[in-house]
């Protein structure tokens, strides 16, 4: 069984047009209206090594985009497709009877500060639905780009969160990578294309408590390639979509571990999550 979600999701957007190609966030999903990159319109400190493309908005068929938005380094990626198989999976993960929800602090993970917002942050009114049919009930959603270091060792950490009622925390984790594959298979923008590879790995790293994190690599494609691992969370309160960036690695096409990526993701989990008192 499916979910069918009537007609596209919206209007494509056009492409913005910054130095060394397209910003990260075409979205007619997810935080997918078009964004400026972090900050000014900067590349990647490597010569000729732009922050990655957006993934391409939906033109039409059946799906509905949903996206986890992307913007250059302000990375927010696309989470679409046209439906989604209801997953049937128990849920394992433990609660601890708390509830929790989302902020945008200054500074998380030690060092990688807040930038500017650029656009939209985190999802409108329709994705809050989508999100919904995923699993989370009364979502409301957060957003923000971080970044560390500069030049050559510049990290980013794009963060768009939701934060409601979850009561199957896996399976909705489960329910946004199978969009993200989907919508990766209808891309249909010649000058930049997406793909997913492999399938979703589960890490646990330190501090990962009462939760369900998985990652998988997106790569995109168009003057230049970038792979970067998408990592997403989920607990009975909280669900969090984070990309990873480090630019010297991704100048020299080194991909980041998924442990790596995972330590760094459930550090930020950390700080932007914030218990609400009853």
């Amino acid at each position: 069984m499916s979910y069918s979600q009537p007609g596209p999701y919206g209007q494509p957007q056009p492409p913005q047009s910054p130095p060394q190609g397209n910003p990260y966030g075409q979205q007619p999903g997810y935080g997918y209206p078009p964004q400026q990159p972090y900050g000014q319109a900067q590349p990647y400190p490597q010569p000729g090594m732009p922050y990655p493309p957006p993934m391409p908005p939906q033109r039409g068929g059946k799906g509905k985009a949903i996206g986890i938005g992307v913007a250059a380094l302000v990375l927010v990626g696309a989470i679409a497709g046209g439906g989604y198989v209801l997953l049937k999976n128990r849920d394992t993960v433990g609660d601890d009877g708390k509830r929790y929800q989302l902020t945008t602090p200054e500074t998380v993970v030690g060092d990688y500060k807040k930038g500017a917002a650029e656009g939209k942050e985190g999802f409108d009114t329709e994705e809050l639905a989508d999100v919904r049919r995923m699993g989370v009930a009364n979502p409301q959603s957060v957003g923000a780009g971080y970044k560390s270091g500069a030049g050559v060792s510049t990290k980013g950490l794009k963060f768009n969160g939701v934060w409601g009622e979850v009561k199957n925390p896996e399976q909705v984790v489960d329910r946004m990578f199978i969009s993200l594959a989907n919508a990766a298979k209808k891309d249909d923008d010649a000058s930049v294309t997406s793909k997913v590879e492999g399938s979703p790995q589960k890490v646990a790293p330190a501090g990962l408590d009462n939760a369900v994190m998985k990652c998988q690599y997106v790569t995109y494609t168009g003057s230049k390639t970038v792979t970067m691992p998408l990592c997403i969370w989920a607990d009975h309160s909280t669900v969090g979509t984070v990309f990873v960036v480090d630019a010297a690695r991704s100048g020299l096409g080194v991909k980041i571990p998924f442990d790596e990526a995972g330590g760094l993701v459930a550090k930020l989990r950390t700080d932007v999550r914030v218990e609400v008192k009853k």
